[in-house]
């Protein structure tokens, strides 16, 4: 007999878990293919009406603010977009776009209306199919601050990020390589309305661009863009120019953009004033520069390789350059030939011809120059060959400030050339020649003086040194120095000529040295015959502020006398000034060392210093004013000849002043010595002595011995006036007392003599 036993708990429960896991792992059959089907039902529809809504999303107003925000973020700039539009049929859209400066309230660029014919499908497949584009109404204002930064400086400038004291993180793993990207295919592109204005704050010039309108189309080829650009140019006090360009370039390479661009264009202008341009965009303190209403052309093509090739044909009818309220440095119609080709993707610049026509000369340049490369290479070699040819008789005209009131005229030709390894240094070797030359002065009585090289004679120069432009660059942060022009020049320079000649000199076997080194110019010699004598000159020019300092030793031996000289050495003598009609005879020999600052002799006048001798050999004079007016008054004659068989003088130069330490004439056969000191003013007005030394008597008879003796006891005869028109003017008193006094004690016998001395001057008769 079995016995039943109780049943176990924890047996029913283990039954009860499996059917519930049972029922949760497997669903009823029915209630999971009514969800698979209601889903299948319903998502086709939502998603067509999402795609059919999409444009409408995208075109609500927080995509607006969508937009501004990522505009403003990249631009560093405040952006503004008052609606924007996109459909499927319907061309993109936006209104009204405007980007402000950095203050956020003025406006940078407006831009009234875009709109773009763009499909979106073909962006599925990332490819960009540009049916038409079409920009309207666009505003741009560009402004130089008062501190020289451009109002776009600052455009899409980035705030740096604060420094962080965390450790920098790892390197994050490199993405995979982008997918390739897909086509483009452009349709027209148009732009109308455009209007660009760049103000100076300054100088408050402005220019204007307007008018300007852009079209550009597919060419022959898909990958083709043909474009034009015109444009009207406006300039404060410019006439209105006008700007027309054209290009066709190969950009695209079966829709996908080249690796380089190649085609040609070419741009035309007219009635446009370049100095005006230039001066709005890049003005120069104290510079002046003009050219008039200006036309050319400018054609270009672009090669593979980088290569360029721009050719610049252009008329500027009125180019004045130079310090603004001085002659201009250069003042000629030009008229502009250049052909350029640059090389090695532009680091290279063949100046295959380039032509400039002045009024009278040409400028050609020659040559190659390499220019730095991003590598830091030095290895950047110039080679140069510059020509300058020209009429010498227009360089007044072409160059008022340097060549300004001068009268020159013949054929200048000259070659220059600039080698260097970079542009750092340049070596230059140069040379110069004029022929059948002459020089022309005009005195300020109007008279002419031609100094002629003799046909087939010759003036030559020739320079050879270099020019340290890196020198240059490094000295133009010391500000405030004089002649800074000179910076960095090193240069020997050498003249010859082997005649010049003139009414008056005679210039034979010219030969001059300088050595230019920056600021100090030696010359090292300036030797010549000086009608039939021998000159040399040393010095040096110190370029140590505006006036420059300079030292001159000048020696001359046996030099003939010419009227030319007769104002210079008439104050340093004042019996050796002598009238157009008057003579002198004699050989000239001198020392002089001479201390001054400035070219200009005016101002050296005021700072000339110096000590000098002069000498005379067997000579005659006549026609010295003052001369004659010693005889004069020595009741001689008119007809004043005066012989001699030398003279001597040493004199000193300070305080605007020749002094005049003592000059000795030793008179020939009969003449009578004489003794000249005294002082002689710049302006010509002198205070001399003359005394009369050895025996008047026999040159000019016991009367006037006599007269002689006296005035020599007196202290000689005081010379005044000036060199040209001087005026001995005797203090009879004086030379009374001088002759008697201490001898005749006895007043009635000093009053028979003063009577007798009277009879002698011809004081009566005078009155």
């Amino acid at each position: 007999m079995t016995e039943d036993l109780p049943a176990d708990p924890e047996d029913a429960r283990d039954e009860g878990r499996e059917a519930l896991l049972k029922e949760v792992a497997v669903p009823a059959p029915k209630r999971k293919r009514r969800w698979i089907l209601r889903l299948a039902l319903a998502l086709p529809p939502l998603l067509a009406l999402l795609v059919f809504l999409l444009p409408t999303i995208l075109s609500m107003g927080w995509v607006t603010r969508k937009i501004e925000a990522a505009a403003g973020e990249k631009l560093a700039r405040r952006v503004t977009l008052e609606s924007h539009s996109v459909g499927w049929w319907a061309p993109v859209t936006c209104e009204k776009l405007v980007v402000y400066e950095k203050d956020g309230t003025t406006p940078f660029l407006r831009i009234d209306k875009v709109v773009a014919k763009l499909p979106l499908k073909p962006l599925l497949d990332r490819n960009v199919e540009l049916e038409s584009l079409e920009i309207t109404g666009v505003e741009a204002r560009i402004v130089r601050r008062r501190d020289g930064s451009l109002s776009t400086d600052d455009l899409g400038e980035q705030p740096a990020p604060p420094p962080s004291t965390e450790p920098a993180p790892a390197p994050a793993p490199q993405p995979a390589p982008a997918p390739e990207g897909g086509r483009f295919r452009m349709g027209r592109v148009a732009m109308r309305e455009v209007s660009v204005r760049f103000v100076d704050e300054t100088t408050g010039r402005t220019a204007t661009a307007t008018g300007l309108t852009l079209d550009a189309k597919p060419g022959a080829t898909p990958d083709e863009i043909v474009a034009e650009v015109k444009s009207k140019i406006d300039v404060s006090g410019a006439a209105t120019g006008t700007l027309e360009a054209q290009a066709t370039l190969l950009a695209l390479d079966a829709g996908r953009p080249r690796a380089e661009i190649t085609g040609n264009g070419s741009l035309k202008f007219g009635g446009l004033d370049l100095a005006a341009v230039a001066n709005a965009l890049q003005p120069e303190p104290g510079r002046e520069f003009r050219t008039g209403a200006c036309e050319g052309t400018v054609a270009f093509r672009l090669d593979k390789g980088g290569d360029r090739t721009i050719t610049v044909d252009a008329r500027l009818p009125g180019v004045v350059w130079g310090d603004a309220g001085q002659p201009a440095t250069l003042q000629s119609p030009v008229t502009v030939h250049q052909a350029l080709a640059l090389r090695n993707a532009g680091r290279r610049i063949d100046i295959r011809e380039m032509k400039i026509t002045l009024a009278g000369a040409d400028l050609q340049v020659q040559g190659s120059i390499d220019l730095p490369a991003d590598d830091g290479d030095t290895d950047n070699p110039v080679d140069l060959v510059a020509r300058f040819d020209g009429e010498t008789s227009h360089f007044d005209e072409l160059f008022p400030a340097s060549v300004g009131g001068q009268i020159h005229k013949g054929p200048l030709r000259s070659t220059w050339n600039i080698r260097g390894k970079n542009t750092d240094r340049l070596a230059i070797d140069g040379v110069a020649e004029v022929t059948s030359y002459v020089f022309t002065t005009v005195d300020e009585a109007g008279k002419e003086s031609h100094y002629k090289v003799p046909h087939p004679g010759f003036l030559k120069f020739e320079a050879h040194g270099e020019v340290d432009l890196k020198r240059r660059e490094l000295r133009a942060a010391e500000t405030g120095r004089a002649w800074a022009s000179l910076d960095g020049i090193s240069l020997d320079l050498e003249m010859r000529a082997p005649w010049i000649q003139s009414a008056e000199v005679d210039l034979k076997q010219i030969w001059m040295q300088l050595s230019v080194r920056e600021q100090v110019t030696d010359i090292r010699t300036l030797e010549f015959i000086l009608n039939d004598g021998e000159v040399r000159t040393s010095g040096r020019v110190l370029f140590d502020a505006e006036d420059p300092a300079w030292t001159i030793a000048n020696r001359g031996t046996h030099v003939a006398y010419s009227y030319v000289f007769s104002k210079i050495l008439g104050l340093l003598n004042p019996a050796l000034y002598a009238t157009e009609r008057g003579q002198i005879e004699a050989d000239l020999g001198w020392e002089i060392d001479l201390a001054g600052r400035g070219f200009d002799m005016e101002r050296a006048k005021k700072t000339l210093t110096g000590r000098g001798k002069l000498a005379l050999e067997r000579g005659t004079i006549s026609g010295s004013p003052m001369l004659g007016e010693l005889f004069k008054q020595l009741r001689i004659g008119e007809a004043a000849k005066y012989e001699f068989d030398g003279m001597a003088q040493e004199f000193r130069i300070a305080e605007q002043k020749v002094h005049n330490e003592w000059s000795k004439w030793q008179g020939a056969g009969k003449e009578a010595d004489l003794t000249i000191a005294g002082w002689t003013d710049f302006e010509g007005n002198m205070q001399q002595r003359i005394t009369v030394e050895g025996d008047p008597t026999t040159r000019w008879g016991k009367t006037t011995g006599t007269v002689v003796d006296v005035l020599n006891k007196a202290g000689g005869l005081p010379l005044g006036g000036t060199v040209d028109s001087p005026k001995i003017d005797i203090d009879y008193e004086k030379a009374l007392k001088g002759a008697i006094g201490g001898i005749i004690e006895d007043p009635k016998l000093q009053e028979k003599g003063r009577s007798l001395l009277e009879d002698l001057f011809g004081k009566k008769k005078k009155k």
